[in-house]
């Protein structure tokens, strides 16, 4: 099982994280805080839609946790 260390822990169990993979979060905006929390959220099996109009800057990779140099002026 992919999240079996999460399992582990009696306030989600195995019942617990088959609830967490049926749930979709939207996150709007996903710049620094954002994007952290996408990570997150991803790690812990939840579906995500993500949703930002802004493009990918140089200057704020530093603080974006889930962006590469590949994809600056990207949206």
């Amino acid at each position: 099982m992919r999240y079996k260390y999460q399992t582990l822990f009696s306030e989600i169990g195995e019942k617990g994280q088959k609830e967490l993979e049926k749930k979709t979060v939207t996150i709007v905006g996903v710049g620094g805080v954002g994007s952290a929390v996408a990570m997150f959220l991803a790690r812990s099996g939840v579906n995500l839609r993500l949703v930002d109009k802004d493009r990918v800057y140089e200057d704020e990779l530093q603080r974006q946790a889930i962006y590469t140099e590949d994809q600056i002026n990207k949206f």
